[in-house]
């Protein structure tokens, strides 16, 4: 009878986590903003970093930079269930971008160590496995936005792909960290091994580029050219 009580606790846990979603939108450039979240104000000050929590799997966000330029946005995210997702704030072009920049798995913390150690091969087999994500990938981006040289930001981006697996959302953030084109393709070539979407996802990165020479250089990674 204890173990079917284990099981149904641990159950019931899972399927509690797995409705939460947290979410951390902040702007690795300082920006000071509004946010609201599905029509609710989160503050009545502007802040650079904000966190909240969410059951929904679609999330309406408004956002108003706090300056003289008076930049908004709206969009809508779609974190993943049993996730920290972050999102990074910039300004790109004259407009403010949201780009998701990691994801961490949420440890369940109401399930005592010794309890797991009693559960069912086959019930622990029937929990999906969470993803991990590199929590490393945020200090990245704030060491981007404190260097001033972009050769250095390109030797600290190839440093980190070599040894990291990323996904084609998370090089196009790293991309807003440079201003050439040529050193645009030049980590996109470098890093196209390690972006686990790259041949699903690649044309996502072309709003990263302006002139049609690199568009096609682009194109020509995607094809292996």
């Amino acid at each position: 009878m204890r173990g079917l009580s284990l099981v149904t606790f641990l159950l019931f846990s899972v399927y509690a986590q797995a409705q939460m979603r947290e979410c951390r939108i902040l702007s690795t450039e300082s920006i000071p903003f509004y946010l609201q979240v599905d029509g609710k104000i989160l503050a009545d000050s502007a802040l650079i970093s904000y966190e909240f929590t969410s059951q929904n799997s679609s999330i309406s966000i408004e956002i108003a930079q706090l300056d003289s330029t008076g930049l908004t946005l709206s969009s809508t995210i779609e974190p993943e269930e049993e996730m920290l997702t972050v999102y990074d704030l910039r300004r790109v072009k004259g407009s403010l971008v949201l780009l998701e920049s990691s994801r961490t798995s949420l440890s369940p913390s109401i399930i005592a160590e010794e309890e797991l150690i009693n559960v069912t091969d086959s019930l622990v087999d029937s929990i999906p496995p969470i993803q991990k994500v590199d929590p490393g990938f945020q200090n990245l981006l704030n060491k981007l936005g404190k260097e001033f040289f972009e050769s250095e930001k390109q030797k600290a981006v190839t440093a980190y792909i070599k040894g990291h697996q990323i996904t084609t959302a998370q090089l196009g953030v790293l991309l807003t960290y440079f201003e050439f084109e040529d050193r645009k393709l030049a980590i996109i070539s470098s890093a196209r091994t390690q972006v686990a979407d790259f041949d699903k996802n690649w044309s996502a990165l072309k709003s990263s580029f302006v002139l049609k020479t690199s568009l096609q250089a682009l194109s020509d990674l995607a094809k292996g050219n």
